[in-house]
């Protein structure tokens, strides 16, 4: 989008950050409600203009492109979320075998 100059760098670096600060907000609910250590991390990093360059390209050897993004956190559970889920919730066709199988095509069973 940059390139085609649909969008300019500074508002795609603005969207980028209201992007982090989004997810941020979760990640933050996240870290006040688990006891333990929490990784934070993601597939890759983007490059933001440098080199001119924008988003994550093969082959691209420079760090902002290569470095993986890795947070850790000790956490206490301070229980500041409580979610509300319910029986209302669950849906009605669904099986426990349903719910297996998808874990297990997940890699989790």
């Amino acid at each position: 989008m940059i390139e085609s100059g649909t969008v300019n760098s500074e508002e795609a670096i603005e969207a980028y950050y209201d992007n982090l600060r989004y997810v941020f907000e979760f990640v933050k609910t996240l870290l006040e409600n688990v006891d333990g250590r929490v990784i934070i991390s993601a597939d890759h990093a983007n490059a933001l203009g440098e080199w001119n360059m924008w988003g994550h390209r093969a082959y691209v050897p420079f760090r902002a492109v290569r470095e993986v993004p890795w947070d850790e956190r000790d956490c206490v559970d301070k229980v500041t979320y409580e979610p509300d889920v319910g029986l209302a919730d669950l849906r009605d066709d669904e099986t426990t075998e349903d719910i297996n199988e998808r874990l297990r095509s997940l890699g989790y069973v």
